[in-house]
């Protein structure tokens, strides 16, 4: 199965070169010709899809969109452009299919896909967002109801009881630390670490009474809890320094000004990372955050069949693989972590709010946020 992966790669990045398509974008493609796509039938193939019977049903999905001319998946969502490498491997496998990703978060999200519905000119096959992004537009009818068949190992807590959403990576946040300031015993392990007195005024992170990776935090702290509103009100009493973002805010850490930023997403901080800088990064061990990205099958898909080639491919243990490789969490059970981390099913894990409550549950935890962060 290595072997197969790592050759699957290989051809994506000579895709990627050949062509010149790894951009901000995050729109890959593959573009070849000639007959009808065969089946799979290698072994170690077979693995990576998940057995015999998931990778029949992919190539049957896979000739299906070919024979209908579906040669492109447009997906919208917020984290798009970091998604190239992984689209890459999905066309190395398939390479009759491009995928190409457009990001868009917040209003902009929602504005984008609520005109198309509107004027009746579709593009968007799929959406990939947080959950507060899709509720709304789930309450609405704007998604069709799909149940990938790749999707038997994922936990119910990563989908909705409509089966219409189904969120195949996370976004984990954890605690990035500068190692020349943070060392040895004084490393923090846990959320409740972050309350050292030691750490008071050195701690820098991105605002909490709106909408980001703290708040996102918090907003299950409260509503699992464990911790709930008196860590909060202690974290402030922290006397945090709070920066507009959260990229900006561990810059900040890399070069010693700040020795901690509390709530920091994975995948971020191997960005930063790479390109140097003394920090590292802890997944707490008495609650971990991870916000799912939900994919959602649009109502008026153009092209159908390739969308829901790719949805279906995400949950295989190749399509797992390439999430983990972004930095993403893999949420189907059994999957190693990003980074060396353990598989979902294997982490402490802060309580998913259900997509029907998010809203209401949200609005409520923000008000509590904003009255102790004054």
């Amino acid at each position: 199965m290595k072997s197969s992966l790592r050759n699957v790669i290989v051809a994506a990045t000579v895709c990627l070169t050949a062509t010149g398509l790894l951009t901000g974008c995050g729109g890959q493609s593959t573009d070849t010709t000639g007959s009808q796509p065969p089946a799979t039938t290698s072994t170690d193939d077979v693995a990576a899809l998940g057995g015999q019977s998931n990778a029949d049903q992919l190539d049957a999905l896979y000739q299906a969109a070919v024979a209908d001319g579906e040669t492109t998946v447009y997906v919208v969502g917020p984290s798009e452009p970091s998604r190239a490498a992984y689209y890459a491997t999905f066309s190395a496998r398939y390479p009759k299919i491009k995928v190409v990703g457009t990001q868009a978060s917040g209003p902009t999200f929602d504005s984008k896909i609520r005109n198309e519905v509107a004027s009746g000119q579709y593009q968007t096959d799929l959406v990939q967002g947080g959950d507060t992004s899709v509720a709304p537009q789930l309450a609405d009818g704007l998604y069709q109801p799909y149940t990938p068949f790749t999707a038997t190992n994922l936990d119910a807590i990563w989908s909705e009881p409509t089966g219409t959403l189904w969120a195949a990576s996370g976004s984990v946040s954890g605690i990035s630390y500068n190692t020349n300031l943070v060392q040895g015993a004084d490393v923090p392990k846990s959320w409740t670490d972050l309350l050292n007195p030691a750490f008071k005024d050195k701690m820098t992170m991105d605002d909490p009474t709106k909408f980001g990776p703290t708040f996102g935090t918090f907003n299950k702290m409260i509503q699992d809890g464990r911790l709930g509103m008196d860590f909060i009100s202690k974290m402030y009493a922290q006397n945090i320094t709070i920066n507009a973002q959260g990229q900006a805010a561990d810059a900040t850490v890399m070069t010693g000004q700040f020795a901690i930023e509390p709530i920091y997403p994975l995948d971020f901080f191997l960005t930063d990372k790479a390109n140097g800088g003394p920090i590292d990064w802890v997944l707490p061990d008495d609650g971990a955050q991870v916000s799912p990205h939900y994919l959602g099958l649009m109502a008026h898909a153009p092209h159908p069949n390739a969308a829901k080639l790719l949805m279906n491919w995400s949950f295989t243990p190749e399509g797992q693989q390439g999430i983990a490789g972004i930095g993403l969490y893999p949420l189907v059970a059994g999957e190693p972590g990003p980074n060396g981390l353990p598989s979902i099913d294997k982490i402490n894990l802060l309580n998913p709010i259900p997509l029907a409550d998010i809203a209401s549950v949200s609005a409520t935890n923000l008000d509590k946020v904003k009255a102790a962060w004054q």
